[in-house]
């Protein structure tokens, strides 16, 4: 069985995210993002099965949907002029999945600070 192309709504987020940036910041067409995306999981399933490596699974969701894009598009794009419409294209696609919304590390930090009641 396939261990990228399945019926999971943080999979279907990662991959979603990943051809929203395709399009967004790369120029893809949704149609050419799609199958860039479904090659690239067609070929991560191909090394998994011939290397008998379930654990690939999640060295590929370690990376970021963004920087995932940017590699696959050849173009390793700047975070600091991308990040505003990147965080917008996640927290689209969180609730579109149904996931709660994302939490940048330094806004975890930020909640994680603040002075507890007891």
């Amino acid at each position: 069985m396939s261990m990228y192309h399945v019926d999971d709504p943080y999979q279907s987020y990662y991959w979603k995210t990943t051809e929203d940036c395709l399009v967004e910041f790369h120029g893809f067409s949704p149609k050419s993002a799609t199958a860039t995306t479904d090659g690239y999981r067609s070929r991560l399933d191909e090394a998994a099965e011939e290397a008998g490596a379930e654990w690939m699974e999640d060295l590929v969701f370690h990376q970021d949907p963004f920087n995932l894009a940017c590699g696959l598009a050849g173009n390793d794009l700047p975070w600091d002029e991308h990040g505003a419409a990147y965080r917008r294209i996640m927290e689209r696609n969180e609730r579109l999945a149904g996931l709660p919304v994302y939490h940048s590390p330094a806004e975890t930090i930020a909640v994680a600070r603040q002075p507890v009641n007891v």
